[in-house]
C-alpha cells in the first residue's frame, strides 16, 4: 500500500492510507468486524500501542482504549490481578474523530503523532 490508496474493509468501511506504518489497525479492525460477525458481544484487545503509547505513558504499560463503564473496570482489574499487566486507560472521546476525516474515504488510517493512541473509526 502508499499513501493515497483507498482500501476497503471487511465491513464494508473505505480507509485512505495517510501513514504506511499504520497498517495494523487495519487488520484489527477486520478482526473486530469478524468477531461481531460470529456473535462476540464484548470485544477486549491488549496491545502495546509501540511509540503512540510510549510517548503517553512507558514502555511497560499496555493502553486499554474504552469507554467508562463496568466492562471496562472488570478488563482493567483482570489485567492486574490476573496477568500483571499495567495499565494505563486511555480516553475515548468523539472529538477525535474529526481527526481522522476523509475526503475521500469514511476516516484516514491514522489521527497524526499526537493522537495516535487515541483513535478508533464511528460505528454505522
Amino acid at each position: 500500500m502508499k499513501p493515497g490508496d483507498v482500501l476497503t474493509g471487511a465491513g464494508g468501511k473505505t480507509v485512505e492510507v495517510i501513514n504506511t506504518d499504520a497498517e495494523g489497525r487495519l487488520i484489527l479492525g477486520d478482526g473486530l468486524w469478524y468477531a461481531q460477525q460470529l456473535g462476540a458481544t464484548h470485544l477486549v484487545d491488549v496491545a502495546t500501542l509501540t511509540g503512540a503509547l510510549r510517548r503517553r505513558a512507558r514502555q511497560d504499560r499496555v493502553g486499554p482504549v474504552r469507554p467508562p463503564g463496568r466492562v471496562a473496570r472488570h478488563g482493567a482489574r483482570a489485567s492486574r490481578t490476573r496477568a500483571g499487566d499495567r495499565c494505563w486507560p486511555l480516553p475515548l472521546y468523539d472529538e477525535y474523530f474529526d481527526q481522522i476525516r476523509s475526503e475521500i474515504a469514511d476516516m484516514i488510517n491514522s489521527g497524526g503523532r499526537a493522537g495516535g493512541a487515541l483513535h478508533r473509526p464511528r460505528s454505522s
